[in-house]
């Protein structure tokens, strides 16, 4: 009769990329045959099985060398993140932790994967996958219902902005339990945020876990229950494009997309480079065009239109 593993997803954590120390490695290797073949995902992980009557003494050891570990199936992935190329606290770096540390290996009806960014660049991709998070200056904005693959592939829905840490953690805390509530057996979460629709799902969150009207009120981009949690600024939404001499790479791309996303009141920014042309989606009420033109001559590029 054969040993009985159980599969771990192992990896460094959260940390500035992705990495593994020798001595991480040395301690994987225990549970590891000479020739066995070590599967890595998508999110950075080795899938390392271990015999289920070794399993506590691997996660001891584990933990001695800073190895995180996360069941395999359907749970809460560990939250993908960018590498925190500006630092760790202009980034975030300690509420991604602490998000992770919350939310990762939670029960789901299908296999939740969440992401963060720790800037509108948004190098950690929290837009296309199922719960996205992006730090903007000093303050979260939440995106759900993303999806990367398939013919169906979407950019997730802003579903809350201008977040405190521990506003963001409730609010995930809250969606998750929703999802586990009415979620059907296998249902991606995507298909869970169309079937209920953003709407149904606030009304959701209020009525079914006691979030209570003044709580809500603190997540400043959405109105009172009253209102019906109406986005502010979704009527003062208006599109922009300007001609703009001197972009030539990829570089000049990533500077103009990262100046305009780091304007309050901006909502999406596309660079055509072929073209000279960006188009930009903002909210007049927050920000004017002149500060738009300006943010891009900022970079070194001239706005001619």
């Amino acid at each position: 009769m054969g040993v009985n593993k159980i599969p771990l997803a192992v990896n460094g954590g959260i940390d500035f990329g992705a990495w593994l120390k020798p001595k991480q490695l040395m301690v994987l290797m225990e549970y590891l045959e000479e020739d066995e073949r070590v599967e890595l995902t998508t999110l950075q992980q080795l899938i390392v099985k271990i015999p289920e009557d070794q399993i506590e003494d691997a996660k001891r050891k584990f933990d001695e060398v800073g190895l995180h570990y996360y069941k395999v199936g359907n749970y809460v992935k560990n939250l993908r993140t960018c590498n925190f190329c500006k630092g760790e606290e202009e980034e975030g770096m300690p509420v991604a932790k602490e998000l992770n540390k919350r939310i990762a290996g939670q029960d789901v009806p299908f296999t939740l994967r969440p992401a963060y960014t720790g800037c509108p660049v948004g190098c950690g991709e929290p837009l296309v996958n199922d719960i996205g998070v992006m730090k903007k200056k000093d303050h979260y904005q939440l995106y759900i219902g993303g999806q990367a693959k398939g013919y169906n592939a979407r950019v997730g829905e802003l579903f809350a902005d201008h977040l405190a840490p521990e506003e963001l953690y409730e609010l995930v805390d809250q969606i998750l339990e929703l999802y586990r509530q009415q979620g059907r057996k296998r249902e991606k979460f995507p298909k869970f945020v169309k079937r209920l629709g953003l709407e149904n799902i606030r009304e959701n969150l209020n009525e079914n876990l006691n979030i209570k009207t003044s709580h809500l009120n603190t997540f400043t981009g959405y109105d009172t229950l009253e209102t019906g949690y109406k986005r502010k600024g979704i009527f003062n939404m208006k599109e922009l494009t300007l001609n703009v001499q001197g972009m030539s790479c990829g570089h000049c791309v990533s500077s103009v997309e990262g100046a305009l996303n780091e304007l309050d009141g901006v909502s999406d920014v596309n660079v055509d480079l072929g073209e000279g042309k960006v188009d930009v989606k903002y909210d007049e009420s927050k920000v004017s065009v002149n500060q738009i033109k300006d943010a891009i001559d900022d970079q070194g590029y001239d706005v001619v239109a």
